[in-house]
């Protein structure tokens, strides 16, 4: 049995703990936050923490939940490796490459495990996007588009999502999670071109391209909508033998439409998940995943390789390339 220790009693951190409390392998035995009382909602029932370092010496805890606002999490992250725990860290990395690199650097010498939650990798429609094109008999994409849209994130704790000194805007804090699930998929472009809209809380609309040498990827994000409406994410992508849609609006979400015509509808299976996790857990299927995985792998003693240390500073480097874009105007060359 993994025993856990969440920092962070906001919205993030309670979706973990429904993950916690229902995983068969995992204990939630610890929640740290500045407010006793919003940690107290999580965990009725266990050890309560207002500073990190009293939970880091909880010689129990072998797995720091990391659900801080994204300024927070160098500090974070690497005391937490330093007390000889694993580490999970909500995404992104961070919002510089150096603070990135230097936790990568110490996830690197470290004999725990250091893994970024970039949920997107395990959300079930993008799982069978990821597959499809692994599978190969659909063929190689062609081009794609990936949408993610909503309004003022108004909810977070101090307003912190709405400082671009704290969380990057919507370019760093929102729009990470097609980036990164791009790199996943295609790897890294070589040229992005960028534009972007600004207002008093950052960048808060984005529209990019990415440009490989036999395809081309369109990115949307923005969280500058009125309060009433809706959140979405989407993409459509378009390969040799057909193409996938994933639209939430729609029922079904997700259907493909084969090259020779007609149309078919891929079902997500969480059946196994259920069974699992003793119900229904659509509403957490991803964080249910993401976090089983990461768990498996403290349990194997392998290190994670779906989601490395490395490949959260890529995804952070892809969108800092775009800002760059976006603020000289210029198709900006991308490091292999």
């Amino acid at each position: 049995m993994i025993k856990v220790g969440i920092v962070g009693a906001g919205y993030i951190g309670k979706r973990h703990a429904e993950v916690y409390q229902i995983h068969p392998q995992a204990e939630l035995v610890a929640v740290c936050d500045l407010e006793e009382e919003k940690a107290k909602e999580i965990l009725p029932q266990g050890k309560i923490y207002t500073k990190l370092e009293d939970m880091l010496n909880n010689p129990d805890i072998n797995l720091v939940d990391i659900c801080l606002p994204t300024y927070l999490h160098k500090e974070a992250v690497i005391k937490s490796l330093e007390a000889g725990k694993h580490v999970l860290c909500e995404k992104p990395i961070a919002l510089n490459l150096e603070d990135a690199e230097e936790m990568v650097e110490k996830a690197e010498s470290s004999d725990t495990f250091f893994m970024v939650a970039h949920c997107l990798r395990f959300w079930p429609e993008y799982e069978v996007l990821k597959k499809m094109v692994e599978k190969g008999d659909r063929g190689e994409v062609i081009h794609a588009s990936f949408r993610r849209i909503g309004s003022l994130p108004i909810w977070s704790w101090g307003g912190w999502v709405l400082q671009e000194s704290k969380s990057g805007g919507a370019l760093i804090d929102f729009h990470i999670h097609d980036v990164d699930f791009v790199l996943y998929l295609l790897g890294k472009p070589e040229k992005i071109y960028a534009r972007g809209v600004r207002n008093e809380f950052g960048w808060s609309h984005v529209y990019s391209l990415y440009t490989y040498k036999d395809k081309a990827v369109f990115l949307e994000a923005g969280w500058d909508y009125p309060p009433g409406f809706p959140f979405a994410h989407s993409y459509l992508v378009c390969l040799e033998k057909g193409t996938l849609e994933f639209s939430p609006q729609k029922t079904p979400s997700l259907i493909f439409y084969p090259q020779e015509g007609g149309t078919e509808y891929p079902s997500p299976l969480q059946e196994e998940l259920k069974v699992s996790a003793g119900g229904n857990i659509e509403k957490i299927a991803a964080y249910y995943k993401e976090i089983d995985y990461f768990l498996t792998c403290i349990q194997k003693g392998e290190k994670p390789v779906l989601i490395t240390p490395q490949s959260a500073r890529d995804a952070l480097y892809l969108v800092l390339k775009e800002k760059e874009s976006i603020e000289t105007g210029k198709v900006v060359e991308v490091d292999g």
